[in-house]
Formats: structure tokens, sequence, C-alpha cells
């Protein structure tokens, strides 16, 4: 995202190896390919909100690292990117500022800060997950919405 880009320039106008730099960026391709999957799977729900649900294990950076991703999208406010975890079901969520997902996954258990928080579920189905995420974000646009006016 933008914050990596800063710091890489930063880093080259101190006199940083470049290559160095990009080569900390690398991935394998595996990986590379479950982003691609996680990051085309993602649908736009509520016109500001993104989420992406994934059926297999993936770790938690690269959720995030997709989760972030996505934010790069137009007019989207907030992403959640719902995956697999060893024995549980997970949810990476990031925003612009504009939406508090610490709010969000606070009312799933979770918690974090304002533009990065997560959640944790022992046994459950991403679908189920999907489903429980969306009534929140209804809850939180609803009560978003109530307070403005």
């Amino acid at each position: 995202g933008s914050r990596t880009f800063e710091a890489a320039a930063y880093l080259r106008r101190i006199g940083a190896d470049i290559d160095s730099v990009k080569a900390l960026f690398k991935t394998d391709y595996d990986s590379y390919v479950l982003k691609q999957k996680i990051t085309s799977n993602a649908k736009v729900y509520n016109d500001k909100f993104i989420i992406s649900t994934i059926h297999e294990d993936v770790d938690r950076a690269l959720a995030s690292s997709c989760a972030d991703e996505l934010l790069d999208i137009l007019d989207i406010n907030a992403s959640f990117v719902i995956f697999k975890y060893k024995n549980g079901t997970n949810i990476s969520a990031r925003s612009n500022s504009k939406v508090n997902v610490q709010l969000i996954m606070e009312k799933l258990g979770g918690g974090g800060s304002i533009s990065a928080a997560a959640c944790q579920f022992d046994i459950d189905t991403t679908e189920n997950i999907e489903r429980l995420l969306k009534d929140v974000i209804d809850d939180y646009i609803s009560n978003h919405e109530e307070n403005k006016q």
C-alpha cells in the first residue's frame, strides 16, 4: 500500500539499496496465487465495504496484506478477509478511518484499532461468519447514520 511505498522512498532517499528493499517484499509463488484468489473473490457489500471469504487455511499476515490491498479500491472504506486458520475461522479487517473496524470486530468478540482489527472464532463455517459480519456491518451503518443526523 501507500505506507509501504513511502517507506521504500524514504529508504532510497537515505541511501538504501533499492534492490535489497525490493527483495524484502518478495513472496513465494503459492502465497502469490493464494493472495490473488483472496482478492479476486472479494465482493462489495453496502457500497462502501468489501468482504472476501476463503474456505482454506491462510497465514494471518497474508490475510492482513489482502485486507490492506482491498482498501485501494475506489470508494471502499473498509475491507474484511474471512479465512480459516488452524482449527478456527478468522477475520482480518482494515479501514481508511472513515469506518471504525474496531467497533465492528468488538461486536464479534475481537478488537484492534479504528483502522486495523481482527477477530477469531473457535470452530465455525466461513459462511456463518460472513452472515454474522454482514449483520454487524448493517447494525454499524444504522447506528453511524443515526448519529450523523
